[in-house]
């Protein structure tokens, strides 16, 4: 289904981020669909016509089973069908891989070649790490801000948060730019 943020395979080896859509019925001919389509390797956007007849590869759902080694185990949502994927080929967003994940795979004949996380994912706070617990003072010498303490989490990752996040507890972190979010709640995996 073409919606916006939906990733499809148009070209043999590119695949497009739907940036827009719009179905459109000219007074002559047939109906079609117009969008406007970013080339992820590129960033190149472009606009296409899909015609009703004209087929396309959307990304599947696929859930994450484990990881062995350099190995991704991935099982389709629908069909439960198993694959394998290097882990290199997830880039820097290795790193926020985590069992049970859903992950969106996008292929080409077959071939996954892009692979998109949810935007956030919860990790557990494990250790506090080179905090500076000073902060600015205003001019009559109360403090008013500081500094983001390090706090490496469940992963391995360490990143910048607030002071009131301590050891133990659960935070959402931005899987695509690895910044905070803020704490999660009990249901929020």
């Amino acid at each position: 289904m073409l919606v916006p943020g939906s990733e499809v395979s148009r070209q043999a080896d590119r695949i497009f981020r739907v940036l827009s859509v719009g179905h459109v019925k000219p007074g002559k001919g047939g109906a079609f669909v117009q969008a406007k389509l970013k080339c992820v390797l590129d960033g190149t956007i472009v606009p296409h016509k899909f015609r009703s007849a004209e087929t396309v590869e959307t990304a599947e759902d696929y859930s994450l089973l484990y990881t062995d080694g350099g190995l991704v185990h991935l099982m389709h949502g629908e069909t439960f069908e198993q694959i394998e994927v290097p882990r290199e080929a997830f880039g820097e967003l290795a790193v926020w891989l985590r069992d049970g994940m859903s992950v969106r795979v996008a292929s080409r004949q077959g071939v996954p070649l892009l692979f998109t996380l949810p935007p956030r994912a919860a990790y557990e706070v494990v250790e506090t790490r080179l905090g500076s617990r000073e902060g600015k003072t205003d001019a009559c010498g109360n403090l008013t801000a500081r500094h983001p303490l390090r706090q490496v989490l469940s992963n391995g990752e360490a990143l910048r948060v607030p002071h009131f996040v301590t050891v133990g507890d659960r935070i959402l972190v931005n899987t695509e730019d690895g910044t905070y979010y803020g704490k999660a709640g009990p249901d929020e995996g």
